[in-house]
């Protein structure tokens, strides 16, 4: 008797925890999954830097930092502008004004922002992958600068402040 009680327990716990291990990984892929359908809400102000990769169209490579806004359609809807702002200019030029779109990039576990700005001289394309982590965006991506005959590639990151 005290053998086939110990095994009825026995059994009762593997099979308790067999449940709670699966309803612990039915949860952790459900909050993974829904975190990739939330809308990306990234308004803010946001600092950054920024540096040139040194090629045969780009001799002259420049790094530096600069303070972006980022403004967003209502509901966190994809339309996204603001202004960029870099710290050490030369020229010294106004804050530069952009547009872009941001998305959600279920392949990178992201929102993607893709933006341009510029003028008729001179064109910046860029894409960033942004992630919220303690309460915060932030990532890093990549940009072409192009300026008359010259095409500059580099990275850059932003953080949300």
């Amino acid at each position: 008797m005290i053998q086939m009680k110990n095994l009825k327990s026995s059994w009762s716990a593997i099979l308790g925890a067999a449940c709670l291990l699966t309803a612990i990984a039915a949860f952790s892929n459900t909050a993974g999954a829904q975190s990739l359908k939330k809308p990306c809400c990234i308004a803010g102000d946001y600092e950054g830097t920024f540096e040139d990769t040194l090629s045969r169209t780009c001799p002259e490579p420049k790094k530096g930092k600069f303070t972006m806004t980022v403004s967003q359609e209502n509901n966190c809807g994809p339309k996204v502008w603001g202004k960029i702002d870099q710290h050490e200019r030369v020229p010294l030029e106004p804050p530069q004004d952009w547009e872009g779109t941001v998305q959600p990039n279920p392949a990178k576990r992201c929102c993607e922002i893709k933006g341009k700005f510029g003028h008729e001289d001179e064109t910046i394309e860029f894409t960033i992958c942004l992630r919220f982590k303690d309460g915060k965006w932030s990532g890093t991506g990549t940009y072409k600068q192009t300026h008359e005959a010259k095409i500059c590639l580099g990275v850059w990151s932003i953080g949300q402040i």
